[in-house]
């Protein structure tokens, strides 16, 4: 795998959006959208109206999530319409599972041999309508998934659009630089859940802890052969190697 060396954007505009709440009721107005750096450094939909606590507690605590499509915010601040996965090489990307009790294990897909999870912490924040991921000593970018979207689709499926980092790239000075993108997450149904569990070898009965940011705890199943985690980003995605 070759890591490109020179990127020149950040992948999320840095202009202001007027002020004013922004409505979202369907999948084509988070397209239409413009999405800018806030004050923490997050890319975010500015102006949009946090989901409830209820409607996280209710539709996503609980339940698994598996990614079906990531889309990356452009130089523009506009969402691509091509799925980020067909334009980069051996991209990674992690399946969530949302446990009631706090915890977050992430089902890791990517270009190694067999397949690992590792287990977190989460909680929603309703006043910015972010699900933070892992520990408050890592950095919020790292961190925050802004919940841009929950709803149900004609097959009565329930889809969850967010708005995250997906890795970093390096600018023309050799250094990282993030970009972000809206991942797009299809609830699973229990058999689905049940399936991955086993089919990554999850066993309830391991110890965890939670660990630092660069190893983020990662639990190696049994299934797992080999990991070559050092060439993505902490969170198993794809953001290193970018055609861009």
């Amino acid at each position: 795998m070759a890591m490109l060396s020179i990127v020149s954007f950040t992948g999320c505009d840095m202009t202001e959006e007027p002020s004013g709440p922004v409505t979202v009721t369907d999948y084509d107005n988070l397209f239409d959208g413009t999405y800018t750096i806030n004050n923490d450094g997050c890319c975010v939909l500015k102006g949009l109206k946090p989901l409830s606590t209820a409607d996280i507690e209710n539709k996503v605590k609980g339940y698994g999530w598996k990614v079906i499509g990531m889309y990356k915010v452009q130089d523009n601040g506009r969402i691509s319409q091509t799925d980020y996965r067909k334009t980069v090489d051996n991209c990674g990307y992690v399946d969530y599972w949302f446990e009631p009790d706090g915890h977050l294990i992430g089902f890791h897909h990517g270009d190694t041999d067999g397949k690992f999870y590792n287990k977190t912490e989460w909680f929603y924040d309703a006043v910015t309508g972010f699900i933070m991921r892992g520990l408050a000593s890592q950095s919020m970018q790292t961190r925050y998934m802004q919940v841009l979207l929950l709803t149900k689709t004609e097959l009565n499926y329930l889809q969850m659009f967010t708005m995250q980092k997906l890795g970093d790239a390096t600018d023309e000075n050799g250094n990282p630089k993030p970009f972000y993108g809206m991942v797009l997450y299809q609830r699973m149904t229990d058999n689905e859940l049940e399936a991955t569990k086993k089919a990554y070898g999850y066993d309830t009965n391991v110890n965890y802890t939670i660990d630092s940011e660069h190893n983020n705890n990662n639990i190696v199943s049994p299934l797992y052969n080999k990991n070559n985690s050092n060439e993505k980003d902490i969170n198993g995605h794809c953001g290193y190697f970018s055609r861009d």
